[in-house]
């Protein structure tokens, strides 16, 4: 069984798993979605999702030379994974207490 690596899409569902409404948020999130949880969250989970998929210069982590002579670069969505972003969620939590 072969699991592709997900989506932009798919990465915000598997965030909004994570990255939850009940969980503390700092204030001055809050105060910038005008006080509303899901609203901050979704915001934080759009905006990690974009940073993450973007193909940025930022991003780009190798370039591949076929046997053929073929080239393509991979970057950083390339070797995402639902695990993966289940630790972003995690360490970031850690790193607010």
């Amino acid at each position: 069984i072969k699991i592709e690596r997900p989506d932009a899409e798919a990465a915000k569902d598997i965030f909004a798993k994570y990255l939850t409404p009940s969980l503390p948020l700092h204030a001055d999130d809050l105060a910038e979605h005008t006080g509303s949880r899901p609203a901050a969250a979704h915001a934080m989970i759009q905006s990690v999702v974009e940073r993450m998929y973007t193909e940025s210069e930022e991003n780009r982590f190798l370039e591949v030379t076929y046997a053929n002579g073929d080239k393509e670069v991979l970057y950083f969505k390339d070797f995402n994974s639902g695990a993966m972003i289940q630790n972003i969620v995690d360490r970031a939590k850690k790193m607010a207490i």
